[in-house]
């Protein structure tokens, strides 16, 4: 708590923004498929909606990555905030698989832009020894706020009524949410630009180090779509829960998250990095192969328990895997890192909308089992030698 409060005005702000952030993920993520479904989408045509999104981000993030660099985070974060609002707004108030797919396009451009600038720019407004601390703020910061978008989002439905659906108000306040993020970075101080060459070099690309990170985040999103990109529809259509009872379970396992994260630091003092990733990886594979079996109160907190394992990730393995690149490269990494999640995200959401559209989550679970592991022998394998667990 003493370092937090000797952090510098800009991430004080910055964390603050993130609050934004989580609050109109949390709405989203879980109204986002309930609106689809009301605007009368299938399972296979919810999970191809997202995977294009996916895509979406995944085509522009390496060029929108090298850009960061370049034109710097700052204007990039303003950027990507607006797009994404932009399009969130067109799939909440515009019924039709056009417009869903135009929102996705236009949404996934924004991510692109977000994403490799967020954690990048955030770190390069603090010294060095506050860097790991402030990367695990804001995924605190973001898990807090989301927690109220969960709570938020089972609520708002029920009480408010729209044009297209009864979830397109709580939409387009999460839309609002994101434009508030980029008009309050837009605050921010503006990072120096270090080099002065204006062309997109790849130099990046002789890193042997790359693929496996790369691999490493194929793995672990396309774990994480595949269970996350419509659990919500499971736990109604499966587990035959109301709405709101969903968005009670969201907040329980956000906050539950919030609080690992939170904690992260003090339990990797005696367990390091490497020992602790491992363990979460093991546990998480184990866990996703009982939820195929489980029934509904042990499925829901085998689900939590496997959110909270795997929020501990980033902080253990991203990080590191961030800070081990150079300072002028972090941003076109991150989008490459980006296209890589991208794809592994995308291939998680089809197989998600296939496999719950014909009633066989179980099989998608063990499936996520195996990839789990697939994503533990890349760790141990690939990445764990260069970012000094090896």
């Amino acid at each position: 708590m003493r370092l937090i409060l000797q952090l510098p005005a800009a991430v004080k702000l910055f964390l603050a923004t993130e609050l934004c952030f989580g609050f109109g993920t949390g709405i989203w993520n879980l109204n986002f498929n309930f609106h689809l479904k009301e605007l009368g989408f299938s399972e296979v045509d919810l999970g191809t909606i997202a995977a294009f999104g996916s895509v979406s981000v995944a085509m522009v993030s390496v060029i929108a990555g090298r850009l960061c660099d370049r034109i710097g985070y700052h204007p990039a974060m303003v950027l990507g905030c607006l797009l994404k609002a932009s399009g969130m707004a067109i799939i909440a108030a515009l019924p039709g698989m056009e417009f869903a797919f135009a929102g996705q396009l236009i949404s996934g451009i924004g991510d692109a832009f977000i994403l490799p600038s967020e954690f990048p720019f955030l770190l390069s407004l603090v010294d060095e020894k506050y860097k790991s601390l402030v990367y695990n703020l804001l995924i605190c910061a973001y898990l807090f706020a989301m927690f109220f978008g969960n709570l938020a989002g089972g609520y708002l439905p029920l009480r408010t009524n729209w044009l297209t659906t009864r979830y397109e108000f709580s939409l387009l306040l999460s839309s609002l949410s994101f434009a508030m993020i980029g008009a309050g970075r837009y605050f921010l101080p503006r990072r120096k630009i270090e080099s002065e060459s204006k062309a997109l070099s790849f130099s990046i690309l002789k890193e042997k180090k790359l693929v496996w990170f790369l691999l490493y985040g194929v793995a672990g999103m396309m774990v994480f779509n595949m269970i996350s990109s419509m659990v919500n529809i499971v736990y109604r259509k499966h587990f035959g829960l109301q709405d709101s009872v969903i968005g009670v379970l969201f907040s329980v396992s956000t906050l539950a998250s919030c609080i690992a994260v939170f904690l992260l630091p003090v339990i990797i003092k005696g367990f390091k990095n490497y020992h602790t990733a491992v363990a979460v990886l093991t546990l998480n594979s184990i866990t996703l192969a009982v939820m195929s079996l489980a029934g509904m109160q042990l499925f829901a907190s085998l689900w939590i328990g496997f959110n909270v394992l795997r929020i501990t990730l980033p902080g253990l393995v991203d990080s590191p895997m961030l800070q081990s690149m150079p300072e002028n490269k972090q941003g076109t990494y991150s989008g490459m890192r980006i296209f890589a999640n991208n794809i592994g995200m995308g291939l998680g959401a089809v197989l998600s909308g296939v496999f719950i559209s014909s009633s066989r989550f179980g099989f998608l679970l063990l499936t996520a089992s195996f990839v789990t592991v697939l994503q533990l022998v890349i760790y141990w394998k690939g990445c764990s030698k260069y970012i000094g667990c090896g």
